[in-house]
């Protein structure tokens, strides 16, 4: 009994040592664990003081599992990694959240890191990894957020899914080699990746990497995956092999400042809104292609002209919707069908021609493109959806096909419909086809009888109303008229054509209500000189028109100081005084211009400028043929009287039209007409002192 007590008392010393002789070790060693029951071809060494392990041994390293995880995941005291030459593989989950390590030395004979393997190593700033036939697999440094330098050797076969993802310090340009799993460098900062010697992609490889300009893709890829680029709004160039053959969904949705991008022939397939929201400005799309998906280039607001080839043969649902800067697009021929909202909300759209080989337009497929005037509908087309011209304010005629047997409701709603071809073949028009177009004619091909047998349904009033008989033509009593401001002219409706016209009521304007006005009786009363086009409009919606020119003249105005009455009938002019009474000298010209016409000045009006005490000298043209009484009378400075004319005579000069001026006054007369002046214009009152020469 007391051996055994001594026994068990030295078993206990030796087990105390041996835990003393641990807890105070610098260097812990071991074999490097993984998740089938440990790899003893790898041990390793760690010295806790600087916080280096090392790797040693042959061949590879079993994954450890991130639910049986060895001592060493996450640890803090990890600085750094030496990995010995002769280990082929790096455990996936190995160093996972070692957030203090720096530095790793990885060897050429390593040709695999294994999932996850250093992701979370957030002071991780630069690795160096070898020129081996290397797979770097899902995640591996993921999340390294300060890892600013890292070489992907030439010889590298595959970068797996998340590799990168989130290591946003990776700037600049950068080259990647081999194949590359999904969101590989989603979130990296890079302004230029070039992909080589790759030729399989996985989705979103390099999507929401915000400062990339530039992408080069190498030849060999045959498609480019979904979510590639997505949410690369720098991004602005991107070639796309002659390899490719699909770009599959939301491939560079929302690259926003992708301008341009040329498509291969040999390009089948582009899936859902691969480019959707991108900058894009035009877009030709390859003969070789077969397969467009919804929404290809949805919101596009950039986006002026595409071009799409026969051999998609449909054009798919939203194809361009939304795309607001929309003027110019060719479809080829061989496209049987539009899909619904296909070209909703392309606001500018002018004009489309369509193919011969349409069949189909689909729901909503032009809503709302207000400015496309020219649309013929091709002869082959059985359908048109319902609202797919709804909206369009500028299309103003339409021909409904021959092959289609029914109109969708809401199919033309809120148009800006005045013509429309109805074939016989129509059975049903739906509710609100034609609702709120101002329809003035319908061309049925059928018989009145035959009409009565469609179904129109309601909201289509303006349908109806336009197979009444409209106004083709209006004839007026007057098409011009000159009128003197302040006169009137009664315009009146002398005809109608055709006389059967079932609406004859017609509304009246003017093109200048400043020159002249109009009334919605026709009466016309003339404002101010000038132009005007008087207008008569047929209240029926026809848009039949006639017009009147106005021409409307002034009857008073005032030329170089002196005031005038205008006889237009004549173009005469007669003189009634000066525009001011302190005038010092009036000269009256032989002719003046007013209302843009010329008119003689042929009379001088009586007392026109008679009391004037300032007036000294006088000079009266050569068309003055009348001079009214008491024209210049109580002039008493008029010293000088000029005269021109030669039509002056004892009749046309009013009695005293020059008593009482100035004693001494000269008068100046033609030679020829001396003798006959001086005896008229004294009995006119000259004064018997006054000079005649």
């Amino acid at each position: 009994m007391k051996r055994r007590w001594i026994l068990l008392l030295a078993l206990a010393a030796v087990f105390c040592l041996g835990c003393l002789t641990v807890a105070s070790a610098e260097i812990e060693t071991g074999t490097a664990t993984g998740t089938a029951g440990g790899s003893d071809n790898i041990t390793y060494s760690f010295d806790t003081d600087t916080g280096i392990m090392t790797l040693s041994g042959q061949g590879g390293w079993s994954d450890i599992h991130w639910f049986y995880k060895w001592k060493y995941y996450g640890d803090e005291r990890i600085r750094k990694i030496v990995i010995s030459d002769g280990i082929t593989s790096i455990a996936a989950h190995s160093f996972t959240n070692c957030k203090n390590l720096t530095s790793i030395s990885i060897p050429t004979s390593v040709t695999r890191i294994g999932v996850s393997a250093f992701q979370g190593c957030v002071s991780l700033r630069s690795v160096e990894l070898p020129a081996s036939d290397l797979k770097i697999e899902g995640s591996a440094f993921a999340g390294c957020t300060v890892l600013s330098q890292i070489n992907i050797p030439a010889t590298t076969l595959y970068i797996g899914d998340s590799a990168f993802n989130g290591d946003s310090a990776l700037r600049g340009e950068f080259v990647s080699y081999g194949d590359l799993g999904s969101y590989v460098f989603q979130g990296c900062s890079f302004t230029k990746l070039e992909i080589r010697n790759c030729y399989q992609m996985g989705q979103g490889a390099i999507q929401e990497c915000p400062n990339l300009k530039t992408v080069v893709l190498c030849e060999g890829i045959t498609s480019i995956p979904m979510d590639f680029a997505a949410y690369d709004k720098m991004l602005t160039t991107i070639n796309i092999p002659s390899t490719v053959t699909s770009i599959v969904d939301h491939a560079f949705a929302y690259c926003e400042g992708l301008r341009s991008i040329s498509l291969p022939e040999g390009l089948i397939s582009i899936k859902i809104e691969a480019f959707g929201k991108t900058g894009l400005t035009s877009i030709e799309l390859p003969s070789t292609l077969m397969t467009l998906d919804s929404g290809v280039f949805m919101f596009c607001y950039n986006l002026r002209s595409a071009s799409i080839p026969g051999s998609c043969e449909k054009i798919p649902n939203n194809l361009f919707k939304g795309d607001k800067a929309l003027k110019e697009v060719t479809i080829g021929e061989g496209i049987y069908q539009i899909g619904d909202y296909s070209f909703a909300d392309c606001e500018i759209l002018p004009a489309l021609t369509l193919p011969q080989s349409l069949e189909t337009i689909g729901k909503s497929a032009f809503e709302n493109c207000k400015k496309l005037a020219q649309c013929e509908i091709p002869p082959r087309v059985e359908v048109i959806g319902e609202s797919a011209f709804s909206y369009c304010e500028a299309l103003t005629d339409v021909n409904i096909p021959e092959a289609m047997i029914k109109i969708e409701p809401y199919t033309f709603r809120d148009a800006g419909l005045k013509n429309v071809q109805l074939p016989v073949s129509i059975l049903t028009i739906g509710e609100y086809a034609f609702y709120g177009n101002p329809i003035v004619r319908v061309t049925y091909a059928g018989t009145r009888d035959q009409w009565n047998e469609i179904n129109i349904e309601n909201g289509n009033d303006s349908l109806l109303d336009g197979m009444k008989v409209k106004v083709a033509k209006l004839t007026l009593n007057k098409t011009k008229a000159s009128l003197w401001t302040g006169k009137t002219v009664a315009l009146k409706v002398k005809k109608v054509t055709p006389e059967d016209a079932a609406n004859k009521e017609v509304t009246w304007s003017s093109s200048d209500e400043k020159v002249a006005r109009v009334d919605q009786n026709g009466l016309v009363t003339a404002v101010s000189p000038g132009n005007a086009t008087i207008t008569c409009t047929a209240a029926d919606g026809s848009e039949a028109t006639a017009t009147c020119k106005i021409t409307v003249y002034v009857d008073e105005t005032k030329v170089s100081g002196l005031k005038y009455t205008l006889n237009h009938s004549k173009k005469t002019a007669t003189v009634t005084g000066p525009v001011k009474n302190s005038i010092t000298k009036a000269v009256i010209p032989a002719k003046i211009k007013a209302n843009g016409l010329s008119y003689k000045v042929t009379a001088i009006e009586e007392s026109a400028f008679s009391g004037l005490k300032k007036l000294a000298s006088v000079e009266i043209g050569a068309n003055i043929a009348s001079i009214g009484q008491e024209a210049f009378r109580y002039c008493a400075k008029l010293k000088t009287i000029t005269i021109k004319t030669i039509k002056l005579t004892a009749k046309n000069v009013g009695d005293n039209a020059f008593s009482d001026g100035y004693k001494k006054a000269t008068y100046k007369c033609p030679a020829s007409k001396l003798k006959a002046y001086k005896k008229i214009l004294k009995k006119k009152g000259a004064p018997e002192t006054a000079k005649f020469k």
